[in-house]
C-alpha cells in the first residue's frame, strides 16, 4: 500500500499540476467571451453579461479540474520513472501542447469537418505522436524540465486569481438554477 500512496502526487505538486490546466481553460474561456463581447452588447443586459460570464468561469473550471485528473490518473497508473518522477514538467508540456493542438482545431474547425474517417484517423495519429515527442524531449531536457518548472510556479500565482473565479462563477451557477 506505501507504494501505491507515493504514486499520487503531494498538495504542492497537485496545485503546480492544476496550474497549466486552469491556466490554458481560463485564458481561452476569457478569451473567448472578449471576442463574443461586442456582439453580446447590443443585444443582452449587463446581469446577463455577468450570467454568461459566471457560465463561462464555471465551465473552465470544470475543464481545468478534469484534465488535472487525468494527468493525476496517468501519474499513478502508469510508470513511476515515465511520469511520476517528472510530474510538473511532463504535465505542463503535455497541457500546453494539446492545447496548442485545440486552438488549431478551434480554428480549423471547416477544414476537421470536411475530412474523411481516415485523414481523421491520421491526424489523431499526428496529433498523439507530437504529444509522444513533447514528452520525450522534456525527459532528455534538464534544462527544459527546470524552464517548465519555473513557468509552471509562475502560472500557479495567476491561478490563484483564476480558481476563485471559477468557483464564484460555479456558485452564481448554482444560485441561478436552485433559486
Amino acid at each position: 500500500m506505501a507504494t501505491f500512496s507515493t504514486r499520487w502526487p503531494t498538495r504542492r505538486e497537485a496545485w503546480l499540476l492544476f496550474a497549466p490546466c486552469g491556466f490554458v481553460v481560463f485564458t481561452w474561456a476569457i478569451f473567448r467571451l472578449l471576442e463574443k463581447l461586442p456582439s453580446w452588447l447590443m443585444h443582452v443586459t449587463v446581469g446577463d453579461l455577468f450570467g454568461i460570464g459566471a457560465y463561462a468561469m464555471a465551465t473552465a473550471l470544470i475543464e481545468s479540474a478534469f484534465i488535472w485528473l487525468i494527468l493525476v490518473l496517468a501519474a499513478a497508473i502508469l510508470p513511476q520513472r515515465l511520469f511520476r518522477q517528472h510530474l510538473i514538467s511532463v504535465g505542463t508540456a503535455l497541457v500546453l501542447a494539446a492545447a496548442a493542438w485545440a486552438i488549431v482545431a478551434h480554428y480549423s474547425e471547416q477544414a476537421l469537418r470536411q475530412m474523411g474517417p481516415a485523414k481523421s484517423v491520421l491526424w489523431l495519429g499526428v496529433i498523439l505522436a507530437s504529444l509522444a515527442v513533447v514528452v520525450l524531449l522534456v525527459l532528455r531536457s534538464a534544462r527544459a524540465q527546470a524552464l517548465l518548472a519555473g513557468l509552471t510556479d509562475r502560472l500557479s500565482l495567476l491561478m490563484l486569481v483564476y480558481a476563485p473565479l471559477g468557483v464564484a462563477g460555479l456558485v452564481v451557477v448554482i444560485l441561478r438554477n436552485v433559486l
